[in-house]
């Protein structure tokens, strides 16, 4: 990234373009993209559901995306992908959002990557559900995204639930997101909001900002509402900082200020959110002092959250190894304004891992791993995993023994040959992980029957299942029944050597007896 003191070069979607405010180019600006959505990541329908001619919406993106304009690629897939104004053809839908990923279209390249896994280019369905059954984070939260859009023919929200439950519970934050999104008990979905955030999820942080200004699972609280509202459009979410500009516009939950609306509305206008009868209503009525005013307000906006990832890159040009780890994360993750571009993030996680951080180490290993930003390779994935594992890394260990558990045909062809052998390595890196308090390393040795003498393993009446299962791992068995007392579950620990097979009993997701 390069400055001068005229310009400001920056890696983020649409700031860019707020800085033109300091010389009124803004209301000109060419870039404003067309609104797909207005809150959320909402489905076709919600956007097309005012239009009842399916076949000439779909006619209308065609024609679009054929020109090259990467929303209506983006759009043209997800009408492909649902059968809306066409039949469902889930490979052209995978080709139209391939399309619009290339163009740097984030939502577009996280539709590609889940489809492109399960509609038989990567990997099968089986292979996929035998993943996720595995523990694999990565396919539990796959196999929830394609049930939970109907991607395999059928949509289900219980079983959507069932994988984005397991993958939230091992700490995937788009997971938590969505699982709250589908859960019916609002004190629940902030529940998985909440841990979502924690991990910079803006989306989930402009969800608990909801939460609070309507009393959704929680009683209403404006001072809180507006904390996370700001929370999120500070890292650029355009929901909220249109959201903020709304409510600053009407007075709601917050003392009106019109000229604190029109600077929020420019902000999220950069951003693609067109809103522009609300910007023009609002320059009419403030004038030429009040919108210049505005400006000036948007201008301070842009500088005080931009202001740290730009920092954050200098310290990283100059050198340092963590800035460097650190904006690498900012570049995989599309975080606080920075615009996604993995192949950027492999370019800092490799300058970070030359100096020797194991945690880019052990990024750069999940990049191969799963063909993020570099083609799929297991064989450098399990490479750069040694490293950082080596240094003592317990993320990298765990994740090692998981493959020479679970996916030994990422190290080697005759992978069947050296099932004893790799079990045994496995067992090695997770005691390593395990000892540094890594609890799906311990969860992984329960399930392999070895165990650990200093681990707390134990369990009590009351404690949630999802508990149990971070302290014991994930049961040999589960037999399930739901009668008018509740949801009863059976779970079955089967022993190995000298351990005897364990029972426990649940009802309603709390551990009731057990039987050792």
């Amino acid at each position: 990234m390069s400055t001068n003191t005229n310009t400001i070069t920056t890696p983020f979607v649409g700031w860019n373009k707020v800085g033109n405010i300091c010389v009124g180019a803004f209301k000109n600006s060419s870039a404003i993209k067309y609104l797909k959505y207005a809150f959320g990541l909402l489905s076709l329908l919600a956007m097309v559901g005012c239009h009842p001619e399916y076949k000439q919406q779909f006619a209308d993106l065609r024609s679009k995306a054929e020109e090259g304009i990467s929303w209506a690629q983006y759009d043209l897939g997800l009408m492909y992908a649902q059968g809306q104004g066409t039949e469902k053809n889930q490979a052209e839908a995978v080709k139209w959002f391939r399309k619009a990923a290339d163009k740097g279209d984030d939502k577009a390249q996280e539709f590609f990557k889940l489809m492109y896994d399960v509609q038989g280019v990567a990997k099968s369905e089986v292979e996929l559900i035998k993943a996720a059954e595995q523990g694999n984070v990565e396919a539990q939260y796959k196999l929830g995204r394609m049930f939970d859009n109907g991607w395999y023919g059928t949509q289900s929200n219980r079983k959507a639930e069932k994988w984005y439950r397991k993958a939230a519970e091992q700490g995937n934050a788009l997971a938590q997101y969505y699982l709250g999104r589908i859960t019916e008990d609002k004190t629940k979905a902030l529940k998985w909001y909440r841990m979502s955030a924690e991990q910079g999820n803006t989306e989930a942080q402009y969800e608990i900002g909801n939460a609070y200004s309507n009393g959704r699972g929680v009683a209403p609280n404006n001072a809180e509402a507006m904390k996370w509202y700001l929370k999120a459009a500070e890292q650029g979410n355009t929901n909220a900082q249109y959201h903020l500009g709304w409510m600053y516009n009407y007075g709601h939950d917050v003392t009106k200020n019109e000229t604190e609306a029109l600077a929020w509305y420019y902000v999220a206008e950069s951003n693609g959110c067109m809103y522009q009868m609300d910007i023009h209503a609002l320059e009419k009525k403030l004038g030429r002092e009040g919108t210049t005013q505005a400006q000036e307000r948007a201008r301070q906006l842009y500088q005080k959250q931009t202001q740290p990832i730009i920092e954050l890159h200098s310290k990283a040009e100059s050198g340092d190894a963590k800035a460097q780890y650190d904006l690498g994360k900012q570049y995989a993750d599309g975080r606080n304004g920075v615009i996604k571009n993995e192949a950027e993030a492999m370019n800092w996680f490799l300058k970070a891992a030359d100096q020797g951080s194991a945690e880019a180490q052990c990024e750069i290993a999940y990049m191969y791993r799963y063909g993020y930003g570099v083609a799929k390779d297991g064989a450098e994935a399990a490479k750069w995993y040694h490293k950082a594992a080596d240094k003592g890394y317990a993320k990298a260990q765990y994740e090692l023994g998981y493959i020479y558990r679970w996916e030994g045909s990422l190290l080697s062809k005759d992978w069947v040959e050296n099932l004893e052998k790799n079990k045994a390595e496995a067992a090695k890196l997770f005691r390593l992980a395990a000892a540094q308090g890594n609890e799906k390393a311990q969860s992984e040795l329960n399930k392999m029957g070895y165990g650990s003498d200093n681990k707390d393993r134990s369990i009590a009446i009351g404690m949630e299942s999802y508990r149990v299962r971070a302290r014991r791992g994930e049961p040999t068995e589960i037999n399930k029944t739901v009668t008018a007392y509740g949801v009863r579950e059976q779970w079955i620990y089967r022993g190995y050597g000298s351990f005897k097979d364990t029972y426990l009993y649940f009802t309603d997701d709390k551990l009731t007896s057990w039987q050792e």
